[in-house]
């Protein structure tokens, strides 16, 4: 296109005009292009015309060209603008086309990933609920979400920087005041970031890093990581018999047509808690097709574990029942048809309300404090846990750290032991279980301690590992010489326990002792 040739809105029009009466004629139409030089010409056909920019390739001399938009939206002097530009490209040695198309990839790309704190904080949420973590620490990382929708949710996230941070999402404030949840805010930011960043929403460091900067804005003394409260050794068998005999009231079964004589469900779930050394959150999610009574075994899926994440090579983890956690599922599934896919432990309701159906946190720490009504030291039911491995390190010659921390679902730290450690030992676990069970389910007050009635085994009388590699004929016989008692039996193992009264009596006196002197049975702890 050597020759410039300026076209006007006539010339534009007559060809028009001229490409209609072909189509009304039922003529073929033919294809004119009007040439308006610097590359740019009007390519009219039918009732159409779009404008075209046009250029020889260097190097090859091949014909190319891309359409500048219909004549019906850019007027002649909007087209004349866009060949200019792309003219300069073409004297610069670029390709037009390649460079129009990059510029609307990059114009793409930025408007996907232009996101809102809301938009990438609902993206990583839904990813979050795919790790499997528990409920309560969802419910955390959801109300630090919440917080964060309402004072930077509708701001660009590029936008967000330490100074937006500390100014508008008022963590300074809370870090000081609400223990927690400073530090929850803290984290779950920091964790969003990283995701942005990753996906490439964010560029530049994670503002929400707890660095030195930080540090000195947000000291870390300030939270103080509460234990779980365990009840003392000598409440503790106080209040197994008070959880046993505790029964319903009479106006409330009265009102819910409940016999009183049935213990209730929350009193089941919580014996059954602290038998099994699991957390609460496992049991009120416990469902009938985890149990397998021929096994005696319940399976807990890793959905409901807070460690879930670790059992990627199985379903979850493998928890031994013993006699007394069978008969506690028992009684609880009498007052069910035992449906596969529902709650083994289902609430029971209140006069005018439907029972739901699980136990809620609201409804179990209600049930601790105005139901139950327990006048010892206080206590939380995930304190009980303590409770057992307290005693599991008094016994650590015979039963190992190991075997406790498969139990209460505390998978082994490091990548190398979480390879090699597959095998969750259950045979191990039911023996150690079995001798726990045997102490909580004996426990009785010291009243009735005095008055002489029904066992009472202490963990400082448990024997097991000596006595199993006896044969059959020689624990036969010292079961009838009085010497051990059988207290537990199944088709895997023989838990021999030895005679309380022989304990004592071989224990050694201290200097000055009465030969009339009864030794204090040691507590469960």
């Amino acid at each position: 296109m050597a020759a410039i040739h300026r076209q006007n809105a006539t010339k534009i029009a007559a060809a028009l005009k001229a490409a209609r009466a072909e189509v009304e004629a039922g003529v073929r139409p033919k294809k004119r292009r009007l040439a308006d030089g610097n590359n740019l010409c009007l390519q009219v056909r039918g009732g159409s015309a779009v404008w075209l920019f046009r250029w020889e390739e260097r190097g090859t001399g091949r014909e190319r060209e891309m359409s500048l938009g219909s004549y019906a939206v850019f007027s002649l002097e909007a087209a004349r603008q866009k060949a200019a530009y792309f003219a300069q490209m073409l004297h610069e040695g670029k390709d037009p086309k390649q460079e129009r198309d990059g510029a609307r990839e990059d114009a793409a790309h930025a408007r996907h990933v232009d996101r809102t704190v809301r938009q990438v904080g609902e993206e990583w949420f839904d990813n979050f609920l795919k790790r499997g973590f528990s409920k309560t620490y969802t419910a955390d990382k959801l109300r630090s979400l919440r917080h964060m929708y309402l004072t930077i949710g509708d701001m660009r996230i590029q936008k967000v920087d330490r100074s937006v941070i500390l100014a508008k999402t008022g963590i300074k404030e809370i870090w000081f005041t609400k223990k927690q949840a400073g530090w929850r805010l803290q984290q779950t930011g920091r964790e969003i970031w990283d995701w942005a960043k990753g996906h490439g929403y964010y560029r530049g460091e994670n503002p929400w890093t707890y660095d030195g900067a930080f540090e000195k804005i947000l000291p870390p003394g300030v939270h103080q990581i509460e234990k779980h409260r365990s009840l003392p050794a000598n409440e503790f068998p106080a209040f197994m018999e008070r959880l046993r005999r505790f029964r319903y009231g009479r106006t409330f079964a009265k009102k819910m047509d409940l016999p009183r004589e049935d213990r209730p469900m929350a009193a089941l779930m919580a014996e059954f808690t602290i038998l099994n050394g699991a957390r609460i959150g496992e049991v009120r999610q416990a469902r009938w097709n985890e149990l397998d009574p021929a096994e005696c075994v319940w399976r807990v899926p890793k959905a409901h574990l807070k460690n879930g994440r670790y059992y990627e090579q199985s379903p979850g983890l493998t928890r031994p029942l013993t006699p007394e956690m069978m008969a506690l599922l028992d009684e609880a599934g009498r007052r069910s048809n035992r449906p596969p896919d529902g709650a083994v432990f289902r609430p029971t309701g209140s006069p005018g309300k439907p029972p739901t159906e699980l136990f809620s946190d609201t409804s179990i720490n209600t049930f601790w404090k105005n139901t139950f009504r327990w006048k010892g030291s206080e206590f939380d039911i995930h304190g009980f846990r303590t409770n057992i491995e307290d005693w599991r390190r008094r016994n650590a010659g015979t039963f190992p750290e190991e075997w406790i921390e498969i139990q209460t679902d505390h998978p082994p730290k490091g990548k190398r032991r979480k390879s090699y450690y597959a095998d969750e030992l259950l045979a191990e676990r039911r023996i150690m279980m079995e001798c726990v069970v045997s102490i909580l389910c004996a426990a009785r007050t010291a009243s009735s301690r005095r008055a002489g009635t029904g066992p009472f085994l202490s963990e400082s009388a448990l024997r097991p590992a000596k006595t199993l590699g006896r044969s059959e004929r020689s624990i036969k016989d010292m079961i009838a010489r009085g010497q051990i008692e059988a207290i537990k039996s199944d088709r895997r193992t023989l838990v021999l326990v030895q005679s309380l009264k022989d304990y004592v009596a071989s224990r050694p006196k201290a200097r000055g002792t009465p030969n009339n002197y009864r030794a204090k049975e040691p507590a469960f702890v």
